[in-house]
């Protein structure tokens, strides 16, 4: 047995966030361990922090085509505010394409079709 993953509180709330079921669970695992959020964050692998943040949005599903006019939902990152916009340009094709999305503040944000989703 590892007795260091129950001592080592931010290797627990790791653990814990990696079990989530649902988004409140997720907050929820935080709140329990507010100190650890951060480093608890950094042991997950990127697919393990995508399919967390996949929880965030339960309604949202990943676009299958992609044309002028669809509303879809952009995922948040440093450069890109969340919200919903409008496909105004698709240039690309497969997982290669970018779309440039036009946010509800008259903005254009120009984004990877693998950071949004339609809205179920």
């Amino acid at each position: 047995m590892n007795y260091s993953s129950l001592l080592n509180p931010v290797a627990r709330l790791a653990k814990l966030i990696k079990n989530c079921q649902t988004w409140a669970e997720v907050e929820q695992a935080f709140r329990l361990f507010p100190q650890y959020k951060d480093e608890a964050w950094q042991m997950l692998t990127d697919i393990e922090k995508a399919q967390i943040q996949e929880l965030k949005h339960p309604l949202l599903k990943p676009l299958t085509s992609i044309q002028v006019g669809d509303q879809v939902f952009v995922i948040a990152d440093i450069y890109r505010t969340e919200g919903i916009g409008v496909v105004e340009c698709v240039r690309g094709f497969g997982s290669l394409q970018m779309l440039e999305v036009r946010m509800p503040d008259k903005k254009i944000q120009v984004v990877s079709s693998a950071n949004v989703r339609r809205q179920a």
